[in-house]
């Protein structure tokens, strides 16, 4: 079971260890007894069949004990259901931008990131919005779920009670590349993460912060292009700038500097040359999508990622 890392996780677990038990407690009971009656009253061992009237006792006990049992559930669930939909009037207010295939987080002071940042045990409020189709916003650690619907707000909110860093994921199946639409959530000290809020202001600004917002979202780069040298379907854009890559043109193979005048043409028309190990995953053609200047702006940005992957 993966670390309880959020204030809530906790009850979540009560109630998913309870009900589990029960039911395995259960199962086998039942499965025993029915393989004991199959033997115990087969047609072998009794020929005449016995008649029985009915008991009271056993009809009153297997009406209670479920009864019980299911009325337990039920509060354990109700209560933690209360938990989260109930979020702390002092809440952090962090938007949530969900597309195919891939998360857009926005802060108080307008900044955005793909990846979430949030404080150690301050309570943050999840403010949820889908571009397309239904998304669902999933952090196992943190034993939280909730759909991002199209045309609506929705909300979700936790306080993070433990450091480190937790993956967060799709959980509503959204297409082609579904399984790729992944990110993560990083819990901070409360001076690291007011030292996070400054330092990021001053990493990334002008025409690479414009590129950065293109990335991420008419773009939607970032479903196919990573920018920390991790692989998705694309390669990744970390340390693209100036480096020499072999591409694939007219059936051949040769080395190019990835200088300006080749990003531009990639982006406008990436089948010319197609980076090698990377035929078979073809790529949307942006003409007519992104005009001149957001193509500088994202060559910018690619600059920047040459030494300062964030």
């Amino acid at each position: 079971m993966r670390s309880q890392a959020a204030s809530y996780a906790s009850q979540v677990d009560v109630a998913f260890w309870f009900i589990f038990i029960v039911s395995t407690i259960l199962l086998t009971g039942i499965t025993l007894f029915m393989i004991f009656c199959l033997y115990r009253y087969s047609k072998k061992r009794n020929p005449t069949p016995a008649t029985f009237d009915g008991s009271i006792f056993l009809e009153t006990l297997w009406t209670v004990i479920p009864t019980i049992l299911v009325m337990i559930m039920f509060y354990l669930g109700y209560e933690g259901f209360l938990s989260m939909r109930q979020a702390p009037a002092d809440s952090m207010i962090i938007k949530v931008y969900a597309r195919m295939w891939n998360w857009r987080f926005e802060y108080p002071d307008g900044r955005k990131t793909d990846k979430l940042v949030v404080p150690l045990n301050k309570p943050v409020k999840l403010l949820m919005y889908s571009e397309d189709v239904i998304h669902s916003f999933y952090i196992p650690a943190f034993r939280n779920k909730e759909d991002v619907v199209p045309g609506r707000e929705n909300f979700l909110w936790f306080k993070a009670i433990e450091e480190g860093t937790f993956d967060v994921l799709c959980a509503e199946y959204c297409g082609d590349l579904h399984s790729y639409m992944s990110t993560t959530i990083e819990v901070l000290k409360q001076e690291e993460y007011e030292a996070w809020e400054k330092g990021i202001v001053l990493e990334i600004k002008g025409e690479a912060l414009k590129g950065k917002e293109i990335f991420h979202g008419k773009g939607a780069c970032m479903a196919c292009h990573s920018v920390d040298g991790s692989k998705i379907l694309g390669p990744t854009l970390k340390g693209l700038w100036n480096s020499k890559t072999i591409v694939i043109q007219d059936g051949k193979e040769r080395e190019v500097v990835a200088n300006e005048d080749y990003i531009k043409e990639a982006i406008l028309n990436p089948s010319k040359a197609i980076t090698k190990g990377y035929e078979n995953i073809p790529m949307n053609a942006y003409k007519g999508i992104l005009d001149e200047k957001d193509i500088k702006a994202l060559v910018e940005y690619i600059k920047y990622l040459g030494d300062n992957p964030k």
